[in-house]
């Protein structure tokens, strides 16, 4: 990946996200998951050598402590069966059968920007029942794949040629503006 295939990727991601925390509370929940990672990450070329640790001293020493630290070569150590990759929820994208790259996950965000920059939805997520909802949202969202036919023409093909594919996205996009918009007070 390029320069500028990274910066789309993660400008996608961020729209992937966006409203999933209330805004101003981003802090509360970004800097933890930076830090668990990043102690993810360094523990990672030794997680392997502390759950043989634990498991060859647990019952045996009265405190693993010592022995677990020597493991991992840091004052801390990690022997949850968990970490980052084995525990990450299955992306959103993918459960909705979805496997896009960079740039079509930039455009779907876009896609989510114009529908929650729309007010007339927004009020109908608010007051209206889940299928009233989708109903005026299939129409908006209607709208949007029509925008992106000059700036993502291929996206726009597979959408509108495989109706299965078209579905997913319309699916992805509802489940996501549904959910932002009946958090927010």
């Amino acid at each position: 990946m390029n320069h500028s295939e990274i910066v789309s990727f993660l400008w996608g991601v961020a729209d992937l996200i966006r409203d999933a925390f209330r805004r101003g509370r981003y802090q509360e929940v970004i800097l933890p998951l930076t830090v668990l990672r990043r102690l993810d990450c360094v523990l990672a070329p030794t997680k392997a050598r502390e759950l043989e640790t634990q498991g060859r001293f647990r019952g045996r020493l009265e405190n693993l402590d010592p022995q677990l630290r020597k493991a991992s070569g840091f004052a801390f150590y990690n022997t949850s069966r968990y970490d980052f990759e084995s525990c990450w929820p299955e992306p959103a994208l993918e459960r909705f059968g979805l496997n896009l790259g960079p740039e079509h996950q930039v455009t779907l965000g876009r896609m989510m920007s114009r529908l929650d920059g729309d007010a007339a939805l927004d009020a109908s997520a608010r007051a209206n029942t889940r299928e009233d909802v989708r109903l005026a949202f299939d129409q908006k969202v209607e709208e949007a794949i029509q925008e992106i036919v000059e700036t993502n023409f291929e996206l726009y093909k597979r959408i509108t040629d495989d109706a299965a594919f078209g579905e997913a996205v319309k699916n992805f996009l509802f489940e996501q503006y549904l959910r932002a918009h009946r958090r927010i007070d």
